[in-house]
């Protein structure tokens, strides 16, 4: 499968204007998603039977509640915007509410959302220890599942659930390191997100591979910290003390959020221009940063586990289980040579999907995985 501080654009502003919410920790290791995956046992409820008979009726009034984590960090208004946009090529009511990425808030919210009466449930978990509990509330009240992003703590094959949306977050941390380590750095300070949160798990086995093949980097610091701008900020203020001058000239952050706040230090300090930054997600801020050249690299696209978890959750409530049980998004990595591509295309003229397209209900041939490409339709 959410935290913003200062600076915000006009673009962000309109984007974020865009998105209308309807009210209404030893840990599991989350295995490398492959697109090779085992096919899932037969989740629970089952699915309505015979479709055999050709492509489903659609049905009117389905009701699906959506769980994210925050209604704010930009990549989830990203991730919320477009899953509305999804449901309403489909005909669904689609209820988001968050839960302020506080574990103790999720259950609460998430009895919300079955007590308001929804047909089926796109989850984002707090982490991996939440995960077996959502989801037997949502079995007891017989409620189908799909979980977006963020690993649950067991897989689908379990049949706790319909299936996985998420990124391809070991090969986009990879890459993403790999392309700041290529800029030259000789001292890397990271921070590898949120610790026990299978996406940063992911990305940091993807970085951890990229320093390995350049020895001649030193790791300065490499340490966990929470998602948000202001830990971000805090952690560099943190580093500056210990490591004056700088004494590193890369920065690895887990996010861009959190990459923004340690930007805002940096530039306060006079030393931004010292130091090559990667973050993760592509939001609007470090897209002008990355045309600027304040920020190095990034990788984005990622939002769209959203819609593609409402069209997996339309397919199953029309009996049609997923064609595979772990569905990932390949993000495409973004630098100062195709960042303004980047922003035409996803911010200031949106490339409309055709979502139905993507549902099996409407085209028996839709993929279950998605490539973010920017210099193709």
């Amino acid at each position: 499968m959410n935290q913003i501080e200062t600076a915000r654009t006009s673009l962000l502003a309109s984007f974020i204007a865009a998105l209308a919410f309807v009210p209404v920790p030893a840990l599991a290791q989350a295995p490398v998603m492959t697109k090779e995956a085992p096919a899932a046992s037969s989740p629970l409820p089952s699915p309505t039977p015979g479709q055999s008979a050709g492509a489903p009726t659609p049905k009117q009034g389905l009701r699906i509640g959506m769980l994210i984590p925050h209604r704010t960090n930009p990549f989830w208004v990203a991730f919320a915007k477009s899953s509305q946009e999804a449901a309403k090529a489909l005909n669904v009511d689609l209820r988001i509410v968050d839960h302020e990425n506080r574990e103790e808030k999720q259950i609460d919210t998430l009895q919300g959302l079955i007590a308001g009466g929804v047909d089926g449930l796109i989850v984002v978990p707090y982490n991996t220890q939440m995960g077996p509990a959502i989801l037997d509330m949502a079995a007891k009240s017989q409620i189908p599942v799909t979980i977006a992003d963020r690993w649950p703590g067991v897989g689908p094959e379990s049949g706790k659930y319909i299936g996985f949306v998420g990124t391809n977050d070991e090969q986009a941390g990879y890459n993403i390191a790999s392309a700041l380590l290529r800029q030259g750095c000789t001292k890397i300070v990271v921070n590898n997100g949120v610790r026990g949160v299978s996406l940063y798990q992911a990305r940091t086995r993807g970085r951890t591979k990229a320093t390995t093949e350049h020895p001649e980097v030193q790791i300065l610091r490499d340490e966990y910290a929470n998602s948000v701008r202001a830990a971000g900020a805090n952690t560099m203020e943190a580093w500056l003390t210990a490591l004056p001058g700088p004494e590193f000239d890369c920065l690895y952050g887990g996010n861009d959020d959190w990459a923004m706040g340690a930007w805002k230090i940096l530039s306060d300090r006079g030393v931004a221009d010292k130091v090559k930054i990667a973050g993760f997600d592509a939001i609007p801020e470090v897209i002008e940063k990355l045309k600027q050249g304040s920020f190095s690299v990034s990788a984005g696209g990622n939002w769209h586990e959203g819609p593609l978890s409402v069209v997996q959750m339309y397919d199953y409530l029309h009996g049609l289980k997923p064609a595979k049980p772990i569905s990932l998004v390949s993000v495409a990595v973004v630098t100062k040579d195709n960042a303004a591509k980047f922003e035409e295309k996803f911010y200031k003229n949106p490339t409309v999907m055709d979502w139905k397209q993507r549902s099996r209900v409407f085209n028996a041939d839709a993929p279950a995985d998605f490539v973010v490409q920017v210099d193709k339709p």
